[in-house]
């Protein structure tokens, strides 16, 4: 193997360090998504649970205030109907109060019901303060990890980038053009593979004799006929 296709081999390794790394914090993003995503359904569950106390407090209002002019019109109509004399507007009038005694039961009823959906709400609201909180912690541990992984990330980074400049100097600008392409094109981003048992490792075609003999000379840089990659034979290669 030629030098500068050694280079070309350590290159690759940094490179492929790097887009290992690279994915460890989309995975890191990913999951700080996910905790934050628990964070605004903990804040949108306490939010409705706010709306729906201060809307059943708004209807608890209406409520007593329907009843108390149902109330007072009662009184009124019983005062009323101590002074009729005349069976027929007594029995008209009568009916008129037995109406707007149901309507109280019924407002009486829908205020016992609300006032025991409040006193529910109260410790639901605490609990959803609760879990908010926790997702807040969550997200706020998880943000200084993530924090802390970008930075470790970065320090590592500098170090393949210096070095894959270095190596970048070593090799020709063509081979450099077509192993960038290689690696863009395939998943994984490796462009140059050893050959194993006389197949190329990228995509396990057998590799023709007389390209084997040519790389195992190593003389010339060669490609796979097939997926395009560079191969070469490793150094500790037992012999064909």
């Amino acid at each position: 193997m030629n030098e500068e296709l050694k280079s070309l081999v350590e290159l690759q390794k940094l490179d492929v360090q790097a887009y290992e790394l690279r994915a460890q914090v989309e995975k890191q993003k990913k999951s700080l998504t996910g905790a934050s995503s628990r964070q605004k359904e903990a804040q949108a569950a306490l939010d409705d649970l706010v709306r729906e106390h201060a809307g059943k407090q708004a209807f608890l209002h209406q409520l007593e205030a329907r009843h108390a002019e149902e109330q007072d019109k009662a009184r009124k109509w019983e005062k009323r109907l101590n002074d009729l004399k005349k069976s027929a507007e007594f029995a008209a009038l009568q009916r008129e109060l037995d109406g707007v005694r149901i309507t109280m039961e019924e407002i009486s009823a829908e205020m016992k019901a609300t006032r025991e959906r409040l006193e529910e709400i109260v410790p639901e609201i605490e609990a959803a303060r609760a879990r908010l909180e926790e997702a807040g912690q969550a997200v706020s541990t998880e943000q200084s990890g993530l924090d802390q992984g970008v930075r470790d990330l970065e320090i590592k980074l500098a170090a393949f980038t210096a070095g894959s400049e270095a190596l970048r100097k070593k090799v020709s600008q063509e081979m450099l053009r077509n192993y960038d392409f290689i690696r863009t094109r395939i998943k994984g981003g490796v462009a140059i593979v050893p050959l194993v048992n006389k197949r190329c490792a990228g995509c396990s075609m057998n590799i023709s004799p007389l390209l084997y003999n040519r790389v195992v000379k190593g003389a010339t840089t060669e490609r796979c006929p097939s997926c395009q990659r560079f191969i070469y034979l490793p150094e500790d290669a037992p012999p064909a």
